[in-house]
């Protein structure tokens, strides 16, 4: 809401009053220390932007952390080759009967067929 011109005129009648009884050393003394604050405003920014980053990286790193964690223990796989598809054992192969359990599951339903749950 727009301050009423009535209002505006009022309000710096009212300024203009006080600051007529400021000696001008200490009306200079006011500028400059409001120059001063706003000169440090950018500085201050860019400190609460780097502990807001600062914040955030160590925020990611750990939940990089975890999730490599989680996904360790949920998602071993064999590939194609017969090669055991996990970060701490890449490339390891499997014996030949792990190979057929693996894509016998894989092509008749997997948790769904109790035969193949049985030999998992």
């Amino acid at each position: 809401m727009a301050i009423p011109p009535w209002a505006f005129e009022a309000i710096r009648r009212s300024v203009g009053g006080v600051i007529d009884k400021v000696p001008p050393e200490t009306l200079s003394q006011i500028k400059r220390r409001a120059g001063d604050l706003l000169s440090e405003i950018p500085q201050q920014a860019a400190a609460g932007v780097e502990t807001m980053m600062r914040g955030a990286r160590v925020g990611k790193e750990m939940l990089d952390r975890w999730s490599r964690r989680q996904v360790a223990l949920v998602t071993p796989t064999i590939n194609a080759t017969g090669h055991l598809v996990d970060h701490r054992l890449a490339g390891v192969p499997q014996g030949e009967a792990a190979i057929e359990i693996a894509i016998e599951s894989m092509t008749c339903g997997g948790l769904r067929n109790t035969a193949a749950n049985t030999r998992l």
